[in-house]
């Protein structure tokens, strides 16, 4: 839902955060930026990182990139890549900005931090 909203209402909000979801309408295209933090854990097997599984999902990395893209992001990102974690950050226009974190030892269950994670980012784009 918050991917509807951030393609939807993109003159009203300007950061979401998703917690292992997926893009599914291709035809996101937002009239403004809009931040995005999405969190994934690579071991969930309802929406796996990969994409298919029982909701047969898209691949995360891809559809967070396709999402970069109509965000008008730079077309390379940054990647960091720890024993834990995989993030990748795209950088946008009007200091927006599009990350992907990958929890290599998480699954589908909300973790401990997210929430921490989740306010900071979206603290960290405020409207202008």
């Amino acid at each position: 839902m918050a991917y509807r909203l951030a393609c939807d209402l993109s003159d009203k909000i300007t950061a979401i955060a998703v917690v292992v979801g997926s893009l599914v309408d291709t035809s996101c295209n937002p009239a403004n930026q809009v931040s995005l933090l999405h969190i994934h854990g690579d071991l969930d097997p309802l929406v796996p990182v990969q994409g298919g599984g029982k909701l047969d999902t898209p691949n995360i990395y891809y559809s967070v990139l396709d999402y970069a893209k109509a965000n008008s992001c730079n077309a390379s990102s940054s990647a960091n890549f720890t024993s834990e974690e995989q993030q990748f950050i795209w950088n946008c226009p009007n200091s927006s900005q599009v990350q992907l974190v990958n929890y290599l030892a998480n699954s589908h269950e909300w973790a401990d931090g997210y929430s921490k994670d989740i306010l900071r980012f979206l603290f960290a784009h405020p409207r202008k």
